[in-house]
């Protein structure tokens, strides 16, 4: 016993620290506060009490450790306590910009895209890292062995005064026991809510404990289904392709992505005239869907015709796929096509490149190739690299993309060739060469900008930068458009100009995307330049970023291929879109949603949080109502469709029995119940 009373004092004198740190650090950001939380006094004291414990547990382990005789078990501590160190101040810095803690996929996002994350904070905030290295150094350099001298000292005067040892160890069983009536107490609130305050809003450590402990509710199987899905067997694409090899009609094939292209941009000409004049001359659909506020999700979502939704948690592309995944430049190559991928941007990110590399493309130029196409070896450092080869966060100017673009098409001579392009210029900082003068004024940034956050104020400077950014892609896509021209490629071709997401600017409390789902960020134009500009209308229903291969398939006259879970946008009435549900997933270190909307309705469901909002967008497409209370049976039934297709999507990626046979099972549409009941 007296052994373990001085550990265990020790360890309460240090978590005590620590836990009046996090009180002073929550004051700070006292909007966001659980300490300004509207729950009864006691509740805050249980859950300040809880945070105590944890803090705790973790030094009883850390002075345990120490205090042992073995040189690994030293070796442990010091790794421990400057890991959690490092951690607790990312996470307090999280906090104060878009108040969240650090949580476990948040600590995996860091792990899978570590360089790619340092150089987007060395492009905004030089500063922040220097501060940050130099934290990482203080560390254990300083701070450590400071800690191991406190320790001895409390040892010995611990050891020293009985008096003192008694008083403190019963002092803290009181504490336990009334942490343990207030856990027990009938008029304490309810443990859900608990639970909620617990995991976002008390403390980093109690953040990634109740990450681990308690999984995120609301992911349930659903009795009632209304969903009218099909399920497809896999085929040989050798096979499929013979099928449609006689009726394929062979025209070019561009499909461009531009980072974070909002639908309003295009209202007029003033930023992006190229494109607008584009859209006199085209099929222009600006209520695009698109099935993710993330890159990583989004962007293969509209290659692959497949939502993204695969598992619990964010899912890192693995370097071995099991499941079968039919791209459309695979359909295309099989049927004879020349095919590449053009990107601006590190395909990396996320470990896209495992799901992009089919085997399909005839180049894969991103911002780790060379100027002649080829990869990078793996043994080369990414930051090295992309310091000596790029200006904008692993990014390639999109100049050069349109260039090595150009030189690749004039080189084949031939038409029948595809390829993807994506231009990152519009993502956050929103950047563009010295040479390019920008046409938006003010937009120099002389404050604190991250991609979590800027002052709100500075939202006008931070929109010209925008506009700025999407002026200098427009003209790339200016260049592009005349390259086609020159080349006699422009009246057969099939161009698809879309946005990969939209971009908020604090509409709801959040910049740039990644996070919630709502209209600023998950709705982008599209625009379907159709050959000989046989097609110009513009169609304001719904539509997805799934839709885009089986609508390239239209246009070649080649059937959708069975692994694709949209649908033709032209074979399809807008009435069959009206009962078709849209459904939408983002899993960032930020946010866990998913989304349908369905004839109108829009119903999010917030995992982490644990909220879910209901818009009528017929009315109020800013979503400023949430109608969750005032239409309760719609958000209901609604939100059985959701949590139906979320569960479908889960089971079919964690059984091998089924994706070894089948592809993805696709919806068609709402049964007839409930359609009729919404559109009462």
């Amino acid at each position: 016993m007296k052994k373990i009373q001085p550990i265990f004092l020790i360890a309460c004198f240090f978590a005590g620290i620590l836990s009046f740190t996090d009180l002073i650090l929550s004051f700070k950001n006292h909007e966001y506060s659980l300490f300004f939380h509207p729950i009864p006094l006691t509740s805050k004291l249980h859950l300040f009490l809880l945070n105590c414990s944890f803090n705790i547990l973790f030094f009883l382990i850390l002075v345990t450790l120490v205090r042992a005789k073995a040189r690994i078990a030293c070796w442990i501590s010091a790794i421990a306590f400057n890991a959690f160190f490092i951690l607790y101040a990312i996470s307090w810095e999280l906090f104060t910009t878009i108040h969240q803690f650090l949580t476990v996929e948040g600590i995996r996002f860091l792990v899978h895209n570590h360089w790619q994350i340092i150089q987007h904070i060395l492009q905004t905030s030089y500063g922040l890292v220097v501060l940050l290295i130099s934290f990482i150094l203080f560390i254990p350099l300083l701070l450590f062995p400071l800690w191991l001298r406190s320790l001895e000292v409390l040892t010995r005067m611990f050891e020293s005064n009985n008096r003192i040892l008694r008083r403190g160890f019963w002092g803290v069983m009181v504490w336990i026991g009334f942490l343990s009536y207030l856990t027990v107490s009938p008029n304490f609130f309810n443990g859900k809510m608990l639970i909620h305050l617990a995991r976002n809003e008390c403390s980093p450590q109690a953040t990634l404990i109740f990450d681990l402990l308690v999984p995120h509710q609301g992911i349930s199987i659903v009795k009632e289904n209304h969903l009218m899905m099909t399920w497809t067997k896999n085929i040989a694409l050798n096979d499929f392709a013979r099928e449609s090899a006689t009726s394929v009609k062979k025209i070019p094939v561009i499909l461009i992505m531009v980072e974070s292209l909002r639908t309003d941009v295009l209202n007029d000409d003033r930023v992006m005239p190229h494109l607008f004049k584009l859209i006199q001359d085209s099929l222009y659909l600006p209520n695009t869907f698109i099935t993710s506020s993330t890159s990583d999700y989004a962007d293969v979502a509209i290659l692959s015709s497949q939502y993204p939704l695969r598992s619990q948690e964010h899912y890192y592309y693995p370097e071995r796929i099991g499941y079968s995944r039919v791209l459309i430049y695979d359909v295309l190559k099989a049927l004879g096509y020349k095919t590449g991928i053009f990107s601006a941007q590190n395909e990396d990110w996320g470990n896209m490149r495992n799901y992009l590399n089919t085997g399909s493309l005839d180049i894969f130029f991103d911002a780790t190739s060379h100027p002649e196409g080829s990869y990078v070896n793996k043994e080369d450092r990414y930051f090295s690299a992309w310091v000596r080869r790029t200006e904008t966060a692993g990014k390639l100017d999109d100049a050069v993309v349109v260039e090595q673009a150009s030189d690749w098409i004039s080189k084949l001579g031939r038409k029948d060739f595809f390829i993807s392009m994506n231009l990152q210029r519009s993502h956050f900082p929103y950047t563009w060469p010295e040479t390019y003068l920008p046409p938006f004024s003010p937009y120099e940034i002389t404050f604190r900008a991250v991609f979590t956050g800027y002052p709100k104020s500075k939202v006008p400077i931070m929109k010209n930068r925008y506009f700025n950014a999407l002026a200098y892609v427009d003209q790339q896509l200016g260049r592009l458009i005349q390259f086609l021209k020159n080349q006699k490629f422009y009246e057969d071709s099939l161009i698809i100009v879309t946005g990969d997401s939209g971009e908020a600017f604090f509409e709801k409390g959040l910049s740039c995307h990644g996070a919630d789902l709502y209209n600023e960020v998950t709705v982008v134009p599209m625009v379907i330049k159709t050959p000989h500009s046989s097609l110009k209308m513009v169609r304001k229903d719904f539509v997805q970023h799934i839709d885009i291969p089986p609508t390239i398939c239209h246009f070649i006259d080649v059937k959708p291929h069975p692994s694709f879970q949209g649908s033709d946008i032209l074979e399809v009435s807008h009435l069959s879109l009206e009962d078709r549900p849209v459904f939408m997933s983002v899993q960032s270190t930020i946010t866990a949603q998913d989304a349908i909307v369905l004839d109108g309705w829009k119903f999010i469901k917030d995992y982490q949080q644990d909220k879910e909002f209901l818009f009528d967008l017929n009315k109020d497409f800013n979503e400023q109502q949430n109608l969750i209370n005032e239409k309760q049976e719609i958000s209901r039934l609604l939100r059985e469709q959701l949590l139906a297709w979320r569960d479908t999507q889960l089971d079919f990626y964690a059984d091998q029995s089924k994706f070894e046979q089948y592809y993805p099972p696709r919806v068609l549409s709402v049964d007839k119940e409930l359609s009729d009941f919404l559109h009462q």
